[in-house]
């Protein structure tokens, strides 16, 4: 989940300026028993989908956001999946939105996993991480470490446009919020 006030605020810019957009089914990826509901609050509230869906690997993660689903009333579907294998799933999304997850995994599967993801969006994909270095985790096996210290360059050679808030490298200060849109085919 972005981390400062001026990435929600430019999150909110951005969703308003590739309106509109068609919305039936949202992926978040990534929900964490302490996740701000703002994805929930104000992402789902303004794009409107009618089917929402979350994607966490952390089976403890899961377990948390099965109990208390309810206050999250367009939850359809809980998928305790590893996003690096999305395609598996055989699915497909109007909007993904992978929040603070990307510097958790190298970035060699970050490569790949973006084409799986990019291949499984309708619509928009959009990634919230860390601007440069945020040391977290304790050790390298733990799923809480980030593999890599992100910049906008490795996101903008994947593809996506990319947008920064705050300053890289101050520990939730700077923000990288980037995104993707499938090129319309001529009709």
């Amino acid at each position: 989940m972005p981390h400062v006030t001026e990435a929600f605020q430019e999150m909110e810019k951005l969703v308003a300026e590739l309106s509109p957009i068609s919305v039936q089914t949202f992926l978040y990826i990534g929900w964490r028993n302490d996740t701000h509901s703002w994805w929930y609050k104000w992402l789902v509230t303004n794009i409107k989908p009618v089917d929402v869906q979350v994607l966490e690997i952390d089976e403890n993660n899961v377990k948390r956001l099965l109990q208390i689903k309810e206050i999250f009333p367009l939850l359809t579907e809980v998928h305790r999946h590893d996003v690096r294998k999305i395609k598996e799933m055989g699915r497909r999304w109007d909007v993904v939105f992978w929040d603070h997850g990307p510097e958790h995994i190298h970035l060699g599967e970050l490569l790949e996993t973006t084409e799986q993801l990019k291949s499984v969006t309708n619509n928009i994909l959009f990634y919230a991480c860390p601007w440069g270095s945020w040391p977290q985790g304790e050790k390298p096996d733990d799923p809480e470490t980030h593999k890599f210290d992100a910049t906008p360059e490795m996101f903008s050679d994947m593809g996506m446009s990319v947008r920064t808030v705050g300053t890289s490298g101050q520990m939730n200060c700077g923000e990288i919020l980037s995104y993707w849109r499938p090129v319309p085919v001529a009709g």
